[in-house]
């Protein structure tokens, strides 16, 4: 807990506090990391892969997820799969995407089309999975996704299109709506 709290007070030394930052920390309010550390120290040993050790983080797993598919209208054959961050959310949703496409459709050279503005994490899921990522450039006008240009390198071997909403460089909205009928 120091060591967190010492990595706060460092991070005032490089943040005059004179604008705006993004990146991995969002507040360097020293009783909301003390928080932090007290709610992970509840389940730092926890392994929620022996459930009958540890039944409580099954528990809390399962209600989280549940929560989260009755905010998002899911119903009785939706499902959910909690993880430790964005990056690894994204690459398992690549898989999941890979692993579809080679049963449903039979695609054994898998690509993702999306904006050379997506997120790092799917170019280490195309990395880790043999996924083909085929990145078009962003609109030079609006930086945002180009849909046109997306559209041209779909092909019947594409098993994900990706957009961003926001993309992670900039904030912009990508076309969502229209990129979702497309897909």
């Amino acid at each position: 807990m120091k060591e967190m709290r010492g990595h706060c007070t460092e991070s005032k030394k490089f943040y005059s506090g004179k604008g705006n930052i993004s990146g991995a920390v969002y507040t360097n309010d020293e009783k909301h990391w003390g928080f932090i550390g007290d709610v992970i120290k509840q389940s730092l040993t926890a392994n929620p892969l022996h459930m009958d050790e540890f039944m409580w983080i099954t528990q809390m797993e399962a209600e989280v997820i549940r929560w989260t598919l009755n905010l998002y209208n899911g119903d009785k054959d939706t499902c959910g799969v909690l993880t430790s961050g964005g990056t690894e959310s994204i690459l398992l949703a690549c898989l999941a995407y890979k692993v579809q496409g080679q049963k449903e459709k039979g695609i054994t050279k898998p690509n993702m089309v999306m904006s050379e503005t997506a997120h790092v994490s799917f170019d280490k899921a195309g990395f880790y999975f043999g996924i083909e990522m085929r990145k078009v450039p962003m609109g030079k006008d609006t930086f945002k996704a180009d849909y046109d240009a997306i559209k041209r390198q779909i092909d019947s071997n594409t098993i994900a299109i990706v957009a961003s909403c926001p993309d992670y460089p900039f904030g912009n909205f990508d076309p969502i709506e229209k990129l979702g009928e497309l897909a």
